[in-house]
């Protein structure tokens, strides 16, 4: 997002009395790169509405086409009686808003089942692409 520049996290507020008032933070900048997001300093980790994201996708979860070659095409043959050809996928596209920055919704950072927590620890669901040929003799 900023690079490995330090930078003024947006919509933030600090407090110069103890947490009895806030202002907009203006000036104070936050470390950039690794630095903001590794677990130290606790302060961004332990802030679960950081990495809280819409709910929102589209999946192309599964796909499977299956050709029948006709039966007439092997009619001179004596040895081959049918052929079927299959091709198919799995987790093939995923659409997300575009603040979703992380993962699929459906994968959780939590062990419970808490949707839409995310954090930069997730990989992305596997993608799976493949082809049958399946014949009769």
């Amino acid at each position: 997002m900023y690079g490995r520049k330090d930078f003024l996290y947006p919509n933030s507020a600090i407090s110069n009395d103890g947490g009895a008032t806030y202002v907009p933070n203006t000036a104070g900048m936050t470390p950039g790169g690794a630095e903001f997001w590794a677990q130290n300093p606790t302060w961004n980790r332990t802030v679960a509405e950081n990495y809280v994201t819409s709910g929102k996708f589209f999946k192309l979860r599964e796909v499977s086409l299956s050709y029948a070659v006709p039966a007439t095409v092997f009619a001179n043959t004596t040895f081959i009686k049918a052929v079927v050809v299959n091709v198919y996928g799995r987790n093939l596209y995923t659409w997300v808003p575009k603040e979703n920055i992380y993962t699929d919704p459906e994968f959780s950072f939590s062990n419970s089942n808490a949707i839409g927590i995310n954090s930069n620890l997730q990989t992305p669901p596997t993608k799976f692409i493949g082809a049958s040929l399946n014949a009769t003799f």
